[in-house]
């Protein structure tokens, strides 16, 4: 909501600068799109232009006209920002049986922290208030923590900004302290503020860990570039044979011709 003090008794005009459209005049509206409406408070006789359901596409400069002569104008700029989810580290995870694992999510761009956090595996929430006071106490249970936000301060000097643009980070974890087989699926973050991520993370026993998984798959690989490199000469010696016979031949047939 921009808002600015009417200094006589004028029509006041709110104008989308990027295309020149009038919003409104006074409290008439001049656009189809009804989220837009101008207020007026008549014991400070502030007009404020109000934009429900803010979208990304509303970001941009604005500007209030009073009908004076010459024209009085002031121009303020709306900064949208639209919070995302993101993955700490791989989304996709190899880990070994009885090991720690850490999956943490974190929320970029939002201007408030999220409300919540909720966790889900393979699509069923994992309630954490549900456990006794001993499991509580375990350390190998499960644990959600939250980082302290970080807040990333925009650009406060310009005065037309009605926003300093400031954005705040957060980190949700979800920490296993000792995994097992049967842990292996899918995690799902879901913040109330932004959109969901998936984690995958596979629990492997003994020597089946990642690395010798990567290990092995390389060797694989090798092997069949070897025998792919040998195929393709024995069927280039074929083709070379078999044009050194065609070759024999046709002197063959000119010398007795």
């Amino acid at each position: 909501m921009f808002r600015v003090k009417q200094l006589v008794k004028k029509p006041v005009s709110w104008i989308r600068v990027r295309d020149g459209h009038i919003l409104t005049v006074d409290q008439t509206t001049f656009i189809a799109d009804q989220r837009f409406q101008s207020i007026v408070s008549s014991s400070s006789e502030k007009w404020s232009l109000q934009i429900k359901y803010v979208q990304l596409r509303d970001a941009g400069w604005y500007e209030c006209q009073v009908s004076t002569e010459p024209k009085t104008s002031a121009r303020v700029r709306l900064h949208v920002v639209e919070p995302r989810t993101v993955a700490f580290g791989e989304a996709n995870r190899h880990v070994k049986a009885g090991s720690q694992v850490t999956l943490r999510c974190i929320v970029k761009g939002a201007l408030e922290p999220p409300l919540f956090f909720n966790w889900y595996f393979d699509r069923k929430q994992i309630f954490f208030h549900n456990l006794n006071p001993n499991q509580k106490q375990n350390p190998n249970s499960w644990r959600t923590e939250i980082d302290k936000p970080t807040t990333i301060e925009g650009n406060s000097s310009d005065n037309h900004n009605i926003d300093a643009s400031a954005s705040t980070d957060t980190v949700a974890s979800l920490i296993i302290p000792s995994v097992t087989k049967k842990d292996s699926g899918n995690y799902t973050c879901s913040p109330s503020s932004s959109e969901s991520i998936t984690f995958v993370l596979h629990v492997l026993n003994g020597e089946y860990s990642a690395s010798a998984i990567t290990s092995r798959s390389c060797d694989s690989f090798q092997r069949n570039l070897v025998w792919l490199i040998v195929m393709i000469i024995i069927q280039s010696l074929q083709v070379f044979f078999r044009r050194s016979q065609l070759w024999q031949h046709t002197l063959e047939t000119m010398k007795y011709h």
